[in-house]
């Protein structure tokens, strides 16, 4: 992606032919059209599409033995629902704020005392004092003091990690889950997340309103989460 638009690749050397469909919406809407690829060294696909693509999805059709299947770009990163549409995103333009100077922190190893979570377990519960549109989100992650009803004596999530002494978060899968409805909610499903559909797109339902589909502010959610570990005060990771 550049100011003058965008180059889409795809690698499927046994292709007779592909072609790439434009759309406004990760999930339904009008068609904006669709282009063929061009068939280039080793097998790449290629298409240069001029101009704004920034926040534009996008599906790869790809005929082999005379037969077209539709999918989205394996290497995408960023989706709209259910992940079956990739998204041309500006990874920059998403970014929270102070991103680019956030840094991990430097643990001795006698202190990597690790604690492994799902993103949905580690605050879904009403009692975890998470603020409610958070609970069982990424964002989670970025809110501090949290105690029990909010009684303020018991410490739940990072403010239990740190009460532990736990200095590494390690996450269950975040990439985009194959066997749940993201357009359906959070409470009514659950999946630790080990049967990717994009292993490169953070899943939807973890973020605040899954069920309209990504758009192009929502992919730094996931950013927030390390970065909120990060300055826990305490020098942790995630």
């Amino acid at each position: 992606m550049g100011p003058g638009g965008t180059c889409l690749r795809l690698w499927p050397p046994p292709a007779e032919a592909v072609t790439v469909t434009l759309y406004h919406k990760g999930d339904g809407g009008a068609v904006l059209g669709t282009k063929p690829l061009v068939r280039g060294a080793q097998g790449v696909w290629s298409i240069w599409l001029p101009g704004e693509q920034h926040g534009r999805y996008y599906t790869f059709a790809v005929t082999v033995n005379g037969i077209t299947r539709e999918t989205g770009d394996p290497y995408a990163r960023a989706a709209g629902v259910n992940g079956v549409r990739s998204m041309i995103v500006d990874l920059a333009r998403t970014a929270p704020s102070g991103w680019e100077r956030d840094v991990r922190p430097t643990i001795p190893p006698a202190q990597r005392a690790v604690w492994e979570v799902s993103v949905r377990d580690f605050s879904q519960d009403a009692a975890s004092g998470v603020r409610p549109a958070w609970r069982g989100k990424y964002m989670a992650f970025t809110q501090q003091g949290t105690t029990l009803h909010g009684d303020g004596i018991h410490p739940t999530c990072l403010n239990y990690l740190k009460r532990l002494g736990v200095k590494y978060v390690q996450l269950m899968p975040i990439f985009d889950f194959g066997s749940v409805d993201e357009a359906k909610p959070l409470l009514r499903q659950y999946n630790w997340g080990y049967d990717p559909t994009n292993f490169n797109v953070p899943e939807l339902l973890h973020r605040p309103h899954p069920g309209r589909g990504a758009h192009p502010g929502v992919p730094g959610d996931d950013r927030r989460s390390p970065r909120g570990g990060h300055r826990g005060g305490d020098g942790r990771g995630v």
